[in-house]
């Protein structure tokens, strides 16, 4: 009996340590996003490091590979990113797509400029 509550004893302990260090690295990732800033940041990436269609326009998929390449630059960790949605709109820029990609920690606002550049805006939510 005595075993039965030291194995019990050490799993509870265990998942603690793996729950305080998945928060620790999700305060990490959220902080390196923010960069020192209070409520937004910028990033720009090559586009071709983020392509997902061989006209090189921005869409759905193209906004998720540029979320993924700041996180992954950042040194997150990419099994914590949750994407909750991704919608994109050419309303207010007929030229190329607009998307927003709702995640735990706030929304990107990306969009690709007529050359070679993917720029996103990170804002927290409030």
């Amino acid at each position: 009996m005595h075993c039965g509550g030291y194995t019990v004893l050490m799993k509870t302990f265990l998942l603690s340590f793996i729950l305080l260090l998945s928060i620790s690295s999700y305060a990490d990732c959220y902080e390196a996003l923010l960069d020192g800033q209070m409520d937004s940041s910028h990033f720009k990436i090559w586009s071709g490091d983020v392509l997902s269609n061989s006209s090189e326009s921005m869409d759905a998929q193209m906004a998720a590979n540029a979320i993924n390449k700041i996180y992954e630059e950042l040194g997150c960790n990419l099994a914590e990113v949750k994407v909750d949605k991704i919608k994109c709109s050419d309303e207010l820029t007929p030229w190329s797509q607009m998307c927003r990609v709702d995640t735990i920690s706030g929304y990107f606002i990306v969009i690709k400029d007529y050359v070679d550049s993917v720029n996103v805006i990170f804002n927290r939510w409030d």
